[in-house]
């Protein structure tokens, strides 16, 4: 079985059936409540209508569009920032700050063959856009303990301005997860399309 990843933060491992090469997984993300939630559409151009997302098979993620941003500026997180260097994302220049979210606030790790569950701490880089303060990417690394099925896990985030409803946003646009056991090397690329926004409205009459 492959590990995958689900939950919220920086991730939740864990691990499906196995699942070929180059499968295309077409979701509906809806995010409400500082929470996502997902909806199965279609499995390689195949509807796949209520398929839940913690069941699809393989290496499988999760967290990407607003937890992950939130679990680490989460002041309940004790996250711990430094400074660390000046780059250049897309010709702009970016302030990078490396960040480390200790264990007791981290990942909780699962993997299902064997059962084996975990929580631990992450870390990584957030790249600052020093004209908006905007966070233009995200890179982090769990820090798996040793002797663990899953002996390394590591996301990126990128986020661009998308108009939405005449209003521009800036929101996550593609993300990569990468997992390793001690025998494979899995990829997962997101990307995310096709945003709405949805608004509902109530009118009270006495």
């Amino acid at each position: 079985m492959a590990p995958g990843v689900v939950g919220s933060g920086l991730n939740t491992l864990g691990s499906g059936t196995s699942t070929e090469v180059n499968d295309v997984i077409e979701e509906r993300l809806t995010f409400i409540g500082k929470h996502e939630e997902y909806e199965g559409l279609q499995i390689n151009g195949k509807p796949a209508k209520g398929v839940d997302h913690r069941q699809l098979q393989g290496a499988f993620t999760a967290g990407e569009f607003g937890s992950a941003l939130h679990d680490i500026f989460d002041a309940n997180s004790h996250t711990s920032f430094t400074w660390d260097r000046i780059e250049h994302i897309h010709g702009r220049k970016v302030y990078v700050y490396a960040f480390r979210v200790p264990q007791e606030h981290g990942a909780i790790v699962i993997h299902r063959d064997p059962d084996r569950q975990a929580v631990v701490p992450y870390s990584g880089r957030v790249f600052v856009d020093p004209q908006t303060f905007s966070v233009l990417r995200i890179t982090s690394t769990l820090d798996l303990p040793a002797g663990f099925p899953v002996v390394h896990a590591d996301r990126m985030i990128e986020y661009k301005p998308i108009t939405i409803a005449n209003e521009e946003y800036l929101l996550p646009s593609h993300s990569e997860v990468h997992m390793q056991d001690v025998a494979r090397l899995y990829v997962n690329e997101v990307d995310f399309k096709d945003y709405h926004k949805f608004v509902a409205e109530s009118t009270i009459h006495y």
